[in-house]
């Protein structure tokens, strides 16, 4: 195993997407990419606690992709609607016991008492204002942790997770490495995957609040999204640019956003912020494969 290496994987309907990101200290090489396609929804085989058929084709797929690779973690970007994400904010001087008592209980409204979950905070920004601390909420359900433990040991490697829309957005934290000129001037990450879309808003280039929109029109995505920018207590004529990634990206409605706004439209690729080595090859559409890029671009997992 090499330290510097780190797997990536991500899903979407019958397709698994992968990649391989080398770390070193001038930048990240992007040494593998590539999609293998099952005859199956793969999230939806493994949250089935009963699919071990089917989760068993998944994890003999990894395998065979990694079997020779030298990375040391294998970080999923997993199905949003799998997981629950959530912000909660405490007092600054709480202690950890009570952090973890407000978790568990607004957990268990969010999550209808579904358990056992494995629960982690993602990140933690205090607020100078009202003294207190906003965190992160992510958790999943125990038997797909399991599951997802499986994949990492056919490869060999340390089990991470994390979203498609935390991956994108840290992403876009590395495009966005200098303070804007005005204060309350921000970005938005869409992915667009279809049937649902994911939300992140950028402040100064610092990934901050997440959101899920699940759709039965795609039309619809567009009055979410300005839904939780409002909830944000963000005006759209500060927004800057849309970062746009995503299945669904090229058809995306959302593309439409600058035109209402006058924003600038981006359309995210692992490129912008990854090196591809020599000889690499890869897709050329590469905006559905910003998850698993993303997600071996993570340190933080």
């Amino acid at each position: 195993m090499n330290p510097g290496v780190v797997a990536g994987i991500s899903f979407a309907d019958d397709v698994m997407r992968y990649a391989e990101v080398e770390h070193e200290h001038h930048g990240s090489t992007l040494k593998r990419l590539g999609s293998c396609r099952f005859d199956f929804p793969v999230s939806e085989a493994l949250a089935d606690p009963l699919d071990d058929e089917r989760a068993t084709t998944v994890r003999e797929a990894v395998a065979e992709i990694f079997a020779s690779t030298a990375a040391h973690r294998l970080s999923v970007a997993i199905d949003p609607r799998l997981a629950y994400t959530f912000e909660t904010s405490i007092d600054a001087d709480a202690d950890d016991d009570a952090l973890k008592s407000q978790i568990l209980k607004e957990l268990a409204l969010v999550a209808d008492n579904e358990t056992p979950l494995f629960v982690a905070t993602e990140s933690a920004h205090p607020d100078e204002d009202d003294g207190q601390v906003r965190v992160t909420v992510f958790a999943y359900p125990e038997r797909i942790r399991s599951r997802l433990g499986g994949l990492a040991a056919a490869a060999g490697a340390r089990l991470a997770v994390t979203t498609a829309i935390r991956s994108a957005a840290g992403m876009v934290s590395y495009l966005e490495d200098s303070l804007r000129g005005r204060e309350d001037d921000f970005s938005l990450v869409v992915g667009d995957h279809g049937s649902f879309a994911e939300f992140a808003v950028c402040v100064h280039g610092r990934p901050s609040s997440r959101a899920l929109c699940l759709l039965d029109d795609p039309a619809d995505g567009i009055y979410g999204l300005w839904s939780f920018v409002r909830r944000m207590n963000l005006a759209p004529r500060d927004l800057d640019t849309v970062y746009l990634y995503g299945e669904n990206e090229a058809e995306s409605v959302f593309a439409e956003i600058p035109r209402q706004c006058g924003a600038t439209l981006r359309r995210l690729s692992p490129l912008d912020v990854v090196r591809l080595a020599s000889g690499g090859g890869g897709p050329q559409a590469l905006a559905a494969y910003v998850p698993c890029v993303g997600a071996a671009l993570d340190q933080d997992v």
